[in-house]
């Protein structure tokens, strides 16, 4: 089943990639789709690959206004304090986004940056429990994953972490569009 990008409040998906252009192509699709709804657009990777993002954006004539998403905060903040004060967070930045009269979030998240800013243990743990503090919200996640890093070295991204990530991502980005994940 496809769900257009443009219908995804609330929704935690995963998009495997394969080298930057791939990754931006389908990042610029994903981000231009929220900045027309008016969602606040927030990234949260590496800054040389969000360089070199912004770099492959202009080229193609498009833009975003995009701001630093803090997940390491987020992720630390429920290790030491646990669902509900993430839960707390969520609703706050949603909160302040319609105070600045945005209708909600979409926000990417590189996988891999995550998890060498805090660990793989507390990534995967909080994957396990945003899908259903973000479900109903107006807040959308989009986790990407460096697949030519699974397939070729497994420096970060390693069996696990597809495995968790399938587990834990009720949709899949693929082709331009979200599907229901059933695996």
């Amino acid at each position: 089943m496809r769900i257009k990008l443009d219908s995804i409040d609330g929704s935690h998906m995963a998009f495997y990639y394969c080298s930057p252009e791939h990754l931006a192509i389908n990042a610029l699709q994903y981000l231009k789709e929220g900045e027309e709804r008016k969602q606040k657009l927030y990234i949260y990777m590496d800054p040389l690959l969000f360089g070199k993002l912004n770099q492959l954006f202009e080229k193609l004539g498009d833009g975003c206004n995009i701001e630093h998403l803090y997940l390491e905060q987020l992720i630390q903040g429920y290790k030491a304090d646990g669902i509900q004060k993430l839960r707390g967070h969520i609703n706050e930045l949603v909160w302040e986004c319609r105070r600045d009269r945005y209708e909600g979030i979409r926000a990417i998240v590189q996988v891999a940056f995550a998890i060498k800013q805090t660990s793989k243990e507390d990534f995967l743990n909080f994957e396990e429990v945003i899908t259903g503090i973000i479900e109903n919200t107006a807040f959308s996640l989009m986790c990407t994953y460096d697949f030519y890093d699974f397939i070729t070295k497994k420096q970060i991204i390693d069996k696990e972490v597809i495995k968790k990530s399938l587990k834990t991502h009720p949709y899949i980005l693929n082709q331009f569009s979200i599907k229901v994940n059933t695996i």
